[in-house]
């Protein structure tokens, strides 16, 4: 399908439900494919192998996380910058913008408990968000520069910039997914510069 297409680039978004989702640039901006491998009619191979999904994104799209067998990627578009949430089960049907607007870059995604949890913000101001059945919901401003969502036993665990004991800086953070259960754990600011 692509060598049918004028594009400039293609990249690898995600795979869910036998499907590999990708997306096409083109000059007339991102669109959203599917495919199962099985090739499609401009190559002759089996009818809906291939198909696109969305005609044009908006904007570059990144993979978030799969949840409740949906995909769920960002959209940045590529006029304003404005960051949204989108999801997909790999058909035309079952792709849609879920959220509108998202406050900055999402990065570092983790599954606790059957919850999706990521840290999304702008500039440096990051916050923990949850995904839910009706959308997202924001569980608790973090410190700053905090990165790294990770899982950690029966905890989400994050690096971030905070105020310590030794000045401000480097520093191991947890979470149990809720604003009261957010802390710090240990500064990792050296007591001299160079050592720990």
């Amino acid at each position: 399908a692509l060598a049918a297409l004028d594009y400039s680039e293609y990249a690898l978004l995600g795979a869910i439900d036998g499907k590999v989702l990708f997306t096409v640039t083109t000059a007339a901006g991102v669109s959203l494919w599917a495919s199962n491998g099985l090739g499609d009619p401009l190559l002759g191979g089996q009818i809906g192998g291939t198909i696109q999904l969305t005609a044009d994104l908006g904007g570059a799209a990144g993979f978030v996380a799969i949840d409740d067998d949906k995909l769920l990627f960002t959209v940045t578009d590529a006029d304003t910058g404005v960051v949204s949430l989108w999801g997909s089960e790999g058909t035309v049907d079952e792709t849609e913008e879920l959220i509108a607007y998202l406050p900055g870059d999402v990065n570092s995604q983790v599954v606790l408990n059957d919850v999706t949890y990521f840290i999304a913000g702008p500039n440096n101001t990051r916050i923990l968000w949850r995904l839910t059945d009706n959308g997202v919901e924001l569980v608790t401003l973090l410190p700053d520069v905090a990165a790294q969502l990770t899982l950690a036993g029966e905890q989400l665990a994050f690096t971030a910039r905070t105020e310590g004991v030794f000045g401000t800086g480097p520093s191991l953070c947890v979470s149990d997914g809720s604003a009261e259960g957010t802390r710090m754990v240990v500064d990792l600011t050296p007591v001299q510069p160079g050592t720990i």
